[in-house]
């Protein structure tokens, strides 16, 4: 007599279970099947750097063994260049201006009183623009590397938030952290108590970009332009999506979300006070701020932290000493407007979407049922790279947007609809 085993019946959650792993497998093998030259050479360590925002102790890296994209043999302080024949040692760590790598650098002025700095490249380029949004604390030229790569075939363009970076309000040009404001713990900050260039609320920032991009591009005749968002940039990115109509972005094609999750971002908030409050308050020069940056992971390629540090710090008339140009702990109030329900207006936006992740362990639930049901692309950088995945890997970050537009032939789709409403116009 044979008995016959009965396949087990398993409920829907233990399938659904199943299948998240099924997907994770997939993932993991695709990772493993990637060139290894694409990745940087990373140490593995757990990131823990909420925002992007490193305690200087995390793990058990020290000093300079955070390996950069490029040159990780050499990790001293200084590197040698030829000039005029002669051996002329640099620090690792020197200040890169802006010019390097963006055409032009302008200031542009909205309703709310506000001067962005606004940096673009590429800009003998006008078939699609890529808009970048950076994250909490950073600045504009966080993309640096990557505008590097992206300006050969389109334009690129960038702008520091209110409270941030160049960006300037209340009519003149001085920049401030907004010392003023207490945060202290015991005390609850309200969006009241804020000057107007830390009124970061969601509907605030969004607004910000719509005419900031506006007035770049105009409303009449605009380019494709594709968001492409990192940390609470990619939030912003997809916020605005959701503004239809002249109200918002008219030739918005689609955005590109880097390393930000709604479940993951809610739950690493009751951290952030006491991560940014064990950084340093400054430093005495901007080489040592930049060198900081690095060896503590929060930017984990040297090369990029040379231009995107120096614009996140302001310096001290007193004592000459550099502290950090945003006071994160001031945006408080707004932390959780800007993450609650982001996974599934994610999934709801009328465009065409990317999600880039340093690893599969970021995705919540929605999101990941959305992946399996091909609601969006679905891109793992992996390699050791941290939550500042753009500047730890901003080849292959590159190389995966120019992937995406590609992909989507959203130059091609923008001209034949052009086309098709020219047509339709004269008849």
């Amino acid at each position: 007599c044979i008995v016959m085993a009965q396949k087990p019946h398993l409920s829907s959650k233990e399938k659904q279970i199943l299948r998240q792993k099924e997907v994770t497998k997939v993932q993991q093998q695709t990772r493993e099947n990637t060139e290894p030259d694409e990745l940087p050479q990373a140490l593995p360590a757990a990131d823990k750097f909420i925002f992007g925002l490193g305690t200087g102790n995390q793990g058990s890296q020290s000093n300079d063994e955070w390996p950069d994209t490029e040159d990780t043999d050499d990790i001293s302080d200084t590197h040698n260049t030829q000039l005029n024949g002669i051996n002329v040692q640099h620090s690792r760590y020197e200040p890169m201006d802006y010019s390097k790598v963006w055409d032009t650098r302008e200031f542009i002025e909205t309703s709310s009183g506000g001067k962005f700095c606004c940096y673009s490249a590429g800009t003998q380029h006008s078939d699609l623009v890529f808009v970048c949004l950076h994250g909490c604390g950073h600045g504009a030229l966080s993309y640096s590397l990557i505008a590097s790569v992206i300006k050969e075939k389109y334009q690129i363009f960038a702008f520091d938030y209110r409270g941030h970076g160049d960006t300037t309000f209340g009519g003149d040009d001085n920049k401030s952290n907004d010392t003023t404001v207490s945060s202290s713990p015991f005390k609850k900050l309200k969006a009241s108590d804020l000057s107007v260039d830390y009124q970061m609320s969601k509907k605030d920032l969004v607004r910000d970009i719509i005419e900031i991009v506006s007035s770049k591009y105009g409303k009449d005749d605009p380019p494709p332009i594709v968001l492409v968002g990192h940390s609470l940039g990619g939030a912003l990115a997809v916020h605005t999506a959701h503004v239809q109509g002249m109200d918002g972005l008219p030739s918005l094609v689609g955005i590109v979300v880097i390393d930000v999750v709604e479940g993951t971002a809610l739950n690493s908030l009751i951290h952030m006070r006491s991560i940014i409050n064990a950084r340093p308050k400054s430093f005495d020069t901007l080489q040592s701020a930049i060198r900081w940056c690095v060896t503590s992971g929060m930017i984990r390629n040297f090369k990029s932290a040379r231009l995107s540090v120096p614009p996140m710090f302001i310096q001290a008339q007193a004592n000459g000493s550099y502290a950090w140009r945003t006071n994160v702990l001031l945006t408080e109030p707004f932390w959780r407007d800007w993450f609650v329900g982001l996974s599934e207006l994610f999934l709801k936006a009328p465009v065409s979407k990317m999600l880039m992740l340093a690893d599969t362990d970021r995705l919540d639930k929605p999101l990941t049922i959305g992946q399996m049901q091909g609601k969006y692309q679905l891109c793992i950088v992996g390699g050791g790279v941290g939550h500042t995945l753009h500047e730890d890997a901003p080849k292959k970050v590159a190389e995966k947007l120019l992937e995406y537009a590609e992909r989507n032939q959203f130059v091609k789709l923008w001209q034949i609809n052009k086309k098709f409403k020219l047509k339709k116009a004269t008849k």
